[in-house]
């Protein structure tokens, strides 16, 4: 009984040291169970939820479901931010390493010179007349 009781209290350890969150989503009504997008999902059936690292999870056929996912990746992956990858399917997302990528500032072309039906000069074009 002691070992259940210590086994209990490693899992409730890991999973509130973990960064998963859940979360209520009302979906629309589906016939067998919730419409995502369009897209049927049956009772207990899950799709990735493309803005974040997680995924809904159809409850029942009223709509309503829950979306797990993770806000940071889990403190054993020693990442060194807390950024997480939403193209990499949940849960490998919870615990995958990633380095951020600023969609603002996206490079600046360099400035090109105007463009002219004129040829370019020449160094003849350039002596003193």
């Amino acid at each position: 009984m002691k070992i259940i009781s210590i086994t209990c209290l490693i899992l409730i350890g890991l999973i509130s040291w973990s960064t998963a969150l859940v979360h209520y989503k009302k979906l629309e009504k589906g016939a067998n169970g919730c419409l995502l997008d369009g897209k049927e999902l049956e009772v207990g059936g899950t799709a990735k939820d493309p803005n974040t690292c997680g995924v809904y999870v159809c409850q029942n056929t009223e709509g309503d479901s829950l979306i797990h996912y993770c806000q940071k990746p889990a403190p054993f992956a020693n990442c060194a931010n807390d950024g997480v990858s939403t193209v990499t399917e949940f849960p490998q997302c919870c615990w995958m390493c990633v380095n951020y990528v600023s969609c603002g500032d996206a490079p600046k072309e360099p400035d090109a010179p105007p463009k002219t039906d004129e040829p370019p000069e020449t160094d003849a074009d350039l002596q003193p007349k």
